[in-house]
């Protein structure tokens, strides 16, 4: 705040500078005339989007980063980001869209298998356990190894 030198008077011309003191919301300085008293609430407002800007919510600078991103329940327009055609819908959002929950379903170039899991990149090689043989009169296998189908 200035510092303000006139002495109040009846008749006298009050003090012409403003105020700057800062406001409630901790970003904005008062702009009337200089004054006695609280400054009135700041009266800025901010607009929040979602990700997508079709809801939009205003509130007042004071409140802006800690009021939560309104809700849309537009689709997601991100392309997919894996090897399917297309995502599982899914709500606008901000940052990267959660993981596909579809089965990867893409077959192995070794063993035609389709993939069991959950979408990934890259497709990974299935283990499957298979006993190994041994001639006729050795005892049968303790362990059971593990092979890249």
């Amino acid at each position: 705040r200035h510092n303000c030198v006139k002495a109040c008077c009846i008749g006298c011309t009050p003090c012409q500078k403003i105020c700057e003191r800062n406001l409630n919301c901790g970003f904005h300085k008062c702009q009337m005339l200089c004054h006695s008293g609280s400054c009135f609430p700041c009266a800025v407002t901010v607009d929040i989007k979602c990700a997508c800007g079709t809801n939009i919510i205003n509130v007042p600078c004071a409140v802006h980063k800690t009021t939560p991103i309104p809700d849309c329940n537009v689709l997601c327009r991100h392309p997919s980001t894996c090897h399917h055609p297309s995502q599982k819908n899914h709500k606008c959002h901000y940052g990267e869209c959660p993981p596909c929950p579809q089965i990867c379903n893409v077959k192995h170039e070794t063993c035609e298998h389709k993939c069991p899991k959950p979408c990934h990149d890259p497709v990974e090689p299935v283990k499957i356990h298979k006993k190994t043989k041994l001639p006729m009169g050795f005892p049968p296998p303790i362990a059971v190894s593990d092979v890249v189908c």
